[in-house]
């Protein structure tokens, strides 16, 4: 049985449509198609009940979807076992899709996909980016990188690095129109705020020995991370962001902090996120060393 033909058909019914698989592997649907009749008739079964609006299995595709998965896995497995790669000889080569925030996928990721092509030329990167939580195995992801909790039993979580929030702004808003020194007088600047993300406004601080949660109310809104950090950046006002993208920043002057004494700078883990099955596979282990190293020295 051809492994490819069966990781199309698991595909298919995660996805639930050929030409949602299609899509994702960049083929027509009738190389889709092609593989899973090259199934049935391997096994002489119908594998898939189709219509117009939608897939269900049989109960023979029932069982192959079980197994099949097993199938995967332990090949995937062994291959992580072996350290081969799809260029052979231990090279680390093929494709990772790879998840994460537009403000993390542009200040971050983007800035050292040259240096990953240098330690690993045959690697490539699939970015898929967005704010919102994705389903993994829905969307074909190998790797994403999150804060937090990864939150999912059947997720593996690696620590790569960690960072906090602090206020930043240009040094050119900051001179127009003077650095805050208490919350009144930061109620009354130009603040940026996420629209799609109430809890990111809840700003916190430590006054006196004291936790205080001051509530943000956005002069100017954005509902993406990265349309928040574009708007700081063009020197519209005051934003509360995430120390991996800004710290870089207030090294090359391009930001500075504010009220860095009284902001509460709490840390939490930043992780690289894979499904269970991949965790050890070369291309996955060697994306994750990667990126531990570039948030370290950047």
């Amino acid at each position: 049985m051809d492994l490819d033909d069966l990781y199309t058909f698991t595909r298919v019914v995660e996805l639930g449509s050929l030409s949602s698989a299609a899509r994702e592997r960049d083929v027509p649907v009738s190389q889709i198609s092609r593989a899973l009749a090259r199934l049935e008739a391997l096994h002489k079964v119908r594998l898939l009940h189709r219509s117009t609006h939608a897939l269900s299995l049989t109960e023979a595709g029932q069982s192959l979807i079980e197994h099949g998965k097993r199938m995967l896995d332990s090949y995937a497995q062994f291959e992580a076992d072996v350290g081969v790669g799809v260029g052979g000889g231990g090279v680390v080569s093929g494709m990772v899709k790879l998840a994460a925030s537009p403000a993390m996928a542009q200040y971050v990721i983007i800035p050292s996909l040259a240096a990953l092509a240098g330690r690993h030329p045959l690697l490539g990167v699939e970015l898929s980016v967005d704010d919102r939580a994705i389903d993994m195995v829905q969307q074909g992801i190998d790797l994403a990188i999150r804060t937090g909790d990864p939150g999912s039993d059947n997720l593996v979580a690696r620590k790569i690095g960690e960072h906090g929030r602090r206020l930043y702004a240009t040094p050119g808003y900051i001179a127009a129109h003077g650095m805050p020194r208490s919350l009144e007088e930061l109620a009354e600047h130009r603040l940026i705020t996420n629209s799609a993300q109430p809890i990111l406004n809840r700003w916190s601080f430590v006054i006196e020995g004291k936790r205080i949660t001051h509530i943000a109310r956005g002069h100017y809104r954005a509902n993406s991370s990265d349309a928040v950090m574009a708007m700081a950046l063009a020197g519209a006002g005051i934003v509360r962001s995430n120390t991996a993208i800004c710290e870089p920043m207030v090294a090359r002057g391009q930001l500075m902090r504010v009220m860095d004494a009284w902001v509460d700078c709490q840390t939490v883990p930043i992780n690289a996120v894979m499904l269970q099955e991949r965790h050890r596979a070369p291309k996955i282990r060697a994306c994750i060393d990667f990126f531990a190293q570039w948030l370290a020295q950047h």
